[in-house]
């Protein structure tokens, strides 16, 4: 496909984007895209201080100690992981022009565009037919728990760092070139710059690709080959070298017991029920906030963080291929 079709297509997912997180873009300088009971107000907050703490404090944003919260203890910046570097740094430059909310808004229209675009670009890849790869678009990047748990978390929306590099590393895999393998490393390293998690998510794949392929004797004779495992080392050279700056001092303030670590009593709070994948979550209904169900509830410890809805739509279609499928 084309440049100019490819920016065709991006700019109808961002009216997209508009059009269900309306009527933001009317309130974008003074009202943020949130649910009810969200962490949004933390991220501004974090979006400011990453900018504060580099033109204003003259410090290093990622390490040190900080007594602008907890004073006069303070904390240690390395021991938060800071999380969502891919939306803190152009933050910072949006910030230029932009108050710390309208650049929050801006980062959530272009993380939910660039999501969707994503997956576009990695199903077309594989399909060759554009009309099913942009349906396909929008049911990742605009998916209900996109629009729900991710408008509180704004490192939520960030998937589509993870769905590029998913499509560079299978086209490292499919392709003899070196440039794919450079590619799949540096999306790696900003899928991690992100949200940890999805670089967790990131290594999950790998496991299943490679051990997929190695089972399949097709694909192990053409892909599973010397010049495979060349591309897979400098993969993992290129992705480690961009990482491990980043991540050590973090690792570093863990293993000296300078980080908090939940207990395993957390995990009851973050942990999400099989069944809720068929249940929709009750917050939203036609623009009215509801009541959460107590029924709904007692699947997790927190309604918002158990949000794993696929979605009426996608259900449908799930439905439609089991119906129709033919071996």
């Amino acid at each position: 496909m084309i440049f100019r079709k490819k920016i065709i297509v991006f700019f109808i997912y961002f009216l997209i984007a508009i059009f269900l997180t309306f009527p933001l873009i009317l309130k974008i300088n003074n009202s943020y895209g949130a649910i009810y009971g969200s962490d949004s107000e933390f991220f501004i907050w974090t979006l400011w201080k990453f900018k504060y703490d580099i033109l204003s404090l003259k410090t290093n944003p990622l390490t040190g100690k900080d007594i602008s919260v907890f004073y006069p203890v303070g904390y240690l910046r390395e021991a938060t992981g800071y999380d969502n570097l891919i939306n803190m740094v152009p933050g910072m430059f949006l910030q230029f022009i932009f108050n710390p909310i309208t650049t929050y808004n801006i980062l959530i229209l272009f993380n939910l565009t660039f999501s969707a675009f994503s997956a576009f670009v990695l199903i077309n890849y594989f399909l060759k037919k554009p009309e099913i790869s942009f349906v396909s678009g929008i049911i990742f990047g605009f998916s209900y728990f996109m629009l729900v748990r991710g408008l509180g978390h704004i490192n939520v929306l960030t998937t589509g760092w993870l769905v590029f590099f998913i499509y560079f590393f299978i086209r490292m895999a499919k392709e003899k070139n070196t440039k794919f393998a450079i590619l799949s490393a540096i999306f790696y390293f900003l899928t991690a710059m992100s949200f940890w998690y999805y670089a967790i998510f990131g290594i999950f794949f790998m496991m299943f690709f490679l051990t997929y392929t190695l089972f399949d004797k097709d694909l192990r004779g053409k892909i599973l080959n010397k010049f495979f495992f060349r591309r897979l080392f400098l993969f993992f050279g290129i992705s480690t070298i961009l990482i491990f700056p980043i991540i050590f001092p973090f690792l570093k303030s863990v293993l000296n017991h300078k980080t908090t670590i939940p207990d395993f009593s957390h995990l009851y709070l973050f942990s999400a029920s099989v069944f809720s994948y068929f249940i929709p979550l009750p917050v939203f209904l036609v623009g009215k906030i509801l009541r959460i169900n107590p029924q709904i509830s007692v699947l997790s410890g927190n309604h918002l963080e158990f949000t794993s809805f696929i979605g009426i739509f996608e259900m449908a279609i799930f439905l439609y291929f089991l119906t129709n499928y033919k071996k």
